[in-house]
């Protein structure tokens, strides 16, 4: 991170004239800025000038090396205002002006040349110095129509008056609609929901508002995120049906099933604990962790159920028996625990903000969900089955 922000830092000073994005390689949902608000309507003018104010606000936030517009009117065009009656007294008409100029600038064909198995195209066209600026399309001349090479040339200057105006280049669409995105570049380390909800409070002071027929929405990350989540969810239904068919058929019994459906809610509830006690952020990468802490945990309970229900001594009801069940499982289910912990050190110690989350999520969770496994487990699980241990030791006897 420091490293990246002293090359932008570098560029920005020694380069004004340009504007350098330096971002690194990272991974999860792609979006093309941290920090977007995108303003929706038809009225071009009163997008241009409601992005303005939203652009300037962006800008003045800390962290925030670069912002920039989508709908942007500064782009020079050229124009040529061209004098009618002396182009027709030269026989050239405006398709005329047009293709000569596009072959100028633009080049037409003039062979190609061969280099070992390539065959590079040449293409013909003005020099850089005649086409540098404005004025030095002034000295361009136009052939005019008719046959040999004794054809007149008209210079630019005698028919047409070339300038440079402020344009607006392209207008910007999604999903069919005008939009002016206003994309805001933070520096490398920074959380863009951080600087996202200073944004929000930022336009809520300046009682930023949106004329009648006009919106505004934000995307950036935090939109790409909420999608990405979304697609996650959405398939998580099928999977919990699979899940607990599964179970039910591997034991044949609903009540551990939903024991271990407890084990799985009290997961996610020690993932997101141990987000809430080291201060970290919750978002894509802390909820792909959770869902991974969910078949950690639930691993662990269904090893110390197996062991439970196998054993006659806890089918009698018998405490100590019980309790040496639990104590071979311990081994087992420590390992786990050791192991996973120690396979996410590095992301604890130098995951910086993007994986830090992950490794949190799932670490901090696994410490949890073993008490809850050499515990809450076997008492859960001595509570349900205690009635049907009566019946077992009142035939024995």
């Amino acid at each position: 991170d420091a490293m990246l922000n002293h090359v932008q830092g570098v560029l920005d000073t020694e380069l004004p004239e340009a504007q350098f994005i330096v971002r690194k390689l990272e991974q999860g949902p792609p979006f093309d800025a941290p920090v977007e608000l995108r303003l929706v309507g038809s009225d071009l003018d009163a997008l241009h000038e409601r992005g303005e104010v939203a652009r300037r606000i962006l800008a003045s936030l800390p962290h925030v090396t670069h912002v920039q517009a989508s709908l942007d009117v500064g782009r020079p065009q050229l124009f040529l205002d061209v004098d009618e009656e002396r182009m027709r007294s030269t026989g050239l008409q405006h398709v005329d002006l047009a293709s000569q100029l596009l072959a100028s600038f633009e080049g037409v064909p003039g062979g190609s040349l061969i280099e070992e198995t390539e065959s590079l195209p040449i293409r013909v066209r003005r020099t850089a110095d005649a086409r540098r600026s404005a004025e030095d399309l002034r000295t361009f001349e136009f052939v005019t129509p008719g046959v040999g090479e004794g054809r007149p040339l008209v210079p630019l200057s005698a028919i047409a008056t070339p300038s440079l105006r402020p344009e607006r280049a392209s207008i910007s669409r999604r999903a069919g609609e005008r939009v002016n995105t206003i994309s805001g570049y933070l520096e490398a380390g920074i959380l863009p929901s951080t600087v996202l909800l200073a944004y929000r409070a930022a336009l809520e002071d300046a009682d930023f508002t949106m004329p009648a027929g006009m919106r505004m929405e934000f995307g950036g990350e935090q939109a790409e995120r909420d999608e990405a989540v979304g697609k996650l969810l959405a398939s998580v239904a099928v999977l919990l049906v699979l899940m607990l068919t599964s179970l039910v058929v591997a034991f044949s019994s609903f009540r551990l099933t939903g024991l271990i459906g407890i084990v799985a809610v009290l997961s996610i509830g020690l993932g997101l604990a141990s987000l809430f006690l080291f201060r970290e952020t919750f978002g894509f990468m802390a909820i792909v962790g959770i869902m991974g802490l969910v078949g950690i945990a639930i691993n662990d309970a269904i090893a110390v159920i197996a062991a439970l229900h196998d054993d006659e001594a806890t089918a009698r009801g018998d405490v100590d028996g019980t309790v040496e069940v639990v104590i071979r499982s311990t081994r087992h289910i420590l390992a786990t625990t050791v192991t996973t912990v120690a396979g996410f050190l590095p992301l604890l110690l130098g995951g910086e903000a993007f994986w830090r989350p992950l490794g949190l999520a799932i670490s901090g969770g696994v410490v949890g969900a073993t008490i809850v496994a050499l515990i809450l487990v076997p008492s859960l699980y001595r509570f349900l089955y205690m009635r049907r241990a009566r019946r077992l030791r009142a035939a024995s006897s």
